[in-house]
């Protein structure tokens, strides 16, 4: 289910160790995203299906191609196979679009965005920076980009670029080993967000409308979130990606009625219909059914699994991805999902 082919078009190196992929349909359409989203890519390995999430750099409106970008990670096993063998022409499987690490603000002209990216953290946030530049040339944004040296710049001609062409973006790269010496070691630290943040914000009304997007290494993100936090700012106001997922060792919820519950599907390809026995998932109970729903991370992080549930109630173990008002609108996931009745599942609706 939502199973696409995509052939690699073209592929840039972006530093020695991170490339980009440029993306096409097999049919030639163009797949719907939202900059910030990504791909969830489905591997053979030895036998066995591997699923692994890469982000879109690219942004709708601005490029006319889709691209990803993969950083080579140490004893990452894809990232190896896509960076030393994959090659233009080569066709791969995926899922459509997904994930929630989107600017879902309105267009106006009162917001201030800042982005704290470190790495590969850059990849959905140029993508993001680009869309609202592109809808409000005037929006004023701040980008904090912590990397390890000159040469680990990931989009560094088009960061460039954009600050070339755009005065009210405004960037700061910290180098956390610099290999030219006059070029000086920056960390960023709690109390440097709090100084960069508050010479931008003065007043009652700003921090109201400040929009913050986090995205990097676990630690990285921890550490912004929790000075934001402290310093006032509402959760709602702070968007993170998660790059590392953590294993789902949640215990089932304890559901009084652990009989048998009835699942039903609505997508495009049609109605698929199984039965969940307490205490598996959604996800894991349509496995065995031979159902294949859209899943990446297993653990409640990354919304892959999301869908609209229109009728009954499902109760999840984990859930570190879908907001208040995902939930209020019915959505759900189905990794950590449990039915609590029998439910009706909608992945034709919009989620």
């Amino acid at each position: 289910m939502q199973e696409i082919k995509v052939r690699i078009s073209k592929i840039v190196d972006e530093t020695p160790d991170t490339r980009s992929f440029y993306l096409e349909q097999l049919d030639g359409k163009s797949l719907d995203y939202v900059a910030g989203q990504f791909l969830t890519f489905i591997f053979s390995v030895n036998g066995r299906e591997v699923r692994r999430s890469y982000s879109i750099g690219s942004t709708p409106g601005y490029e006319n191609e889709l691209f990803i970008t993969v950083k080579r990670k140490e004893n990452g096993e894809i990232s190896r196979k896509m960076l030393d063998h994959f090659k233009e022409g080569d066709i791969l499987t995926c899922l459509l679009p997904s994930g929630k690490f989107i600017n879902e603000s309105d267009w106006g002209n009162n917001l201030q965005y800042f982005f704290f990216a470190a790495g590969s953290g850059i990849v959905p946030v140029y993508g993001i920076i680009k869309s609202i530049l592109h809808k409000n040339p005037n929006a004023p944004i701040f980008l904090l980009n912590q990397t390890t040296s000159e040469q680990d710049i990931i989009y560094k001609d088009g960061l460039s670029r954009l600050q070339n062409k755009y005065v009210n973006f405004e960037y700061q790269l910290f180098l956390s080993r610099p290999s030219t010496k006059s070029i000086s070691v920056q960390r960023l630290n709690n109390l440097q967000v709090e100084k960069l943040v508050n010479d931008r914000v003065h007043n009652k009304e700003e921090r109201e409308n400040a929009r913050f997007y986090v995205c990097g290494p676990t630690t990285f993100m921890r550490m912004v979130r929790f000075t934001l936090r402290l310093d006032g700012f509402r959760e709602e106001q702070i968007k993170q990606e998660q790059f590392v997922i953590q294993e789902n060792n949640y215990s089932a919820p304890l559901i009084v009625d652990k009989n048998n519950k009835h699942v039903k599907i609505l997508a495009k390809e049609g109605i698929f219909e199984f039965e969940v026995q307490y205490p598996e998932t959604i996800l894991h109970a349509g496995k065995i059914a031979k159902v294949s729903l859209p899943f990446s991370c297993s653990a409640g992080q990354c919304s892959t699994c999301a869908v609209v549930c229109t009728s009954g109630e499902v109760v999840m173990t984990k859930n570190d991805i879908l907001t208040d008002k995902d939930l209020t609108n019915g959505l759900v996931l189905t990794c950590t999902g449990h039915p609590a009745t029998d439910i009706v599942l909608d992945y034709t609706l919009k989620n």
